[in-house]
């Protein structure tokens, strides 16, 4: 029997829908995930979930993935998305219209891994207090997920969010990639650390495209970001 401080427990991670085209992958997650506290179920079996915690979505079949997002937002369309990805497939998500608040994963991993950035999805983002930062001609809203450079807006994953925000609050500062990881992963800072790369590869490709380059990586040592030299 469940001692009552454990089920209360349980119940406040709140519910969790995995959408997976493997039918018995996705029950084992969903058993793994429940033995880590929470109450996770897949699609086919709680059609009667309407707003989940979080939707983990495994993106091997983009398709399916997109119908099920789609699918979970007609009911409650700030339902964060967890999107479990290979290397190869995470810029083929990046255009199947992810958006602010939404996360990924990327292989391998294991279900303490999920576990570990469903905690980071539903625990508050951003403190209230928090200001706008700014560094050179980019912005960063961390509440609004949403930084600014010129005339366009650059939206963010909660993790792009806070990697930025950390290289934003140190200007000029070489930041390792174990240190990013650490604030970023604290469970798996190790794991994490290719991650990072991910992250910054993206967050680069975007905030340069709309400018010249800010954010550098320093072999060996970490990334930084500066203001843009302008010639």
């Amino acid at each position: 029997m469940n001692h009552p401080d454990e089920v209360e427990h349980r119940a406040a991670l709140g519910p969790v829908l995995i959408s997976h085209p493997n039918q018995r992958a996705g029950v084992i997650m969903a058993r793994e995930l429940k033995n880590a506290g929470w109450l996770a179920s897949v699609v086919a079996e709680s059609p009667g979930v309407k707003k989940p915690a979080v939707l983990i979505v495994d993106a091997g079949d983009a398709e399916r993935a997109v119908a099920d997002v789609a699918r979970t937002r007609r009911s409650d369309p700030h339902t964060p998305v967890l999107f479990l990805a290979t290397t190869e497939s995470f810029e083929d998500l990046l255009r199947i219209g992810t958006r602010p608040g939404d996360d990924y994963l990327t292989a391998p991993f294991t279900a303490a891994d999920v576990a570990s950035r469903l905690r980071w999805l539903t625990r508050t983002a951003v403190s209230a207090s928090d200001p706008e930062l700014t560094v050179g001609d980019l912005k960063l809203r961390p509440r609004c997920l949403l930084a600014r450079r010129g005339d366009h807006e650059i939206p963010l994953t909660k993790t792009q969010c806070s990697l930025l925000g950390l290289l934003m609050q140190n200007p000029g500062r070489v930041i390792s990639k174990g240190e990013l990881a650490n604030r970023i992963w604290p469970d798996n800072n190790v794991r994490g650390a290719n991650n990072v790369e991910l992250h910054i590869s993206y967050l680069r490709q975007r905030i340069n495209a709309a400018g010249p380059p800010m954010i550098h990586t320093r072999r060996g040592a970490g990334y930084l970001i500066r203001p843009a030299q302008v010639s």
